[in-house]
């Protein structure tokens, strides 16, 4: 079910999120897209190790497609830092 997006109430959260932890949101969903590159990694690794050539190819597949959320990541929260240093 789809349920309509709350601009108010998502920066409610963040703002909320961003209290908590001290971390910004961005930073804290890079730790956890760098997490599942470590994961993936070693169920690539178990694969190759089993044979499981069909099972390496899907989670290569989802490793990659991590790492560019990675990247994605890495360069919002570059951007955001730029402008952060120019207030």
């Amino acid at each position: 079910m789809n349920h309509p997006r709350r601009p108010g109430l998502d920066t409610f959260w963040e703002q909320a999120d961003w209290s908590s932890s001290g971390q910004h949101p961005l930073e804290r969903e890079l730790d956890e897209h760098i997490d599942a590159l470590a994961r993936y990694s070693r169920l690539i690794s178990d694969a190759q190790d089993n044979g499981r050539e069909e099972a390496v190819e899907i989670l290569l597949s989802q490793y990659r497609r991590e790492e560019q959320t990675v990247k994605r990541l890495r360069e919002a929260l570059a951007i955001k830092r730029g402008r952060d240093r120019r207030l």
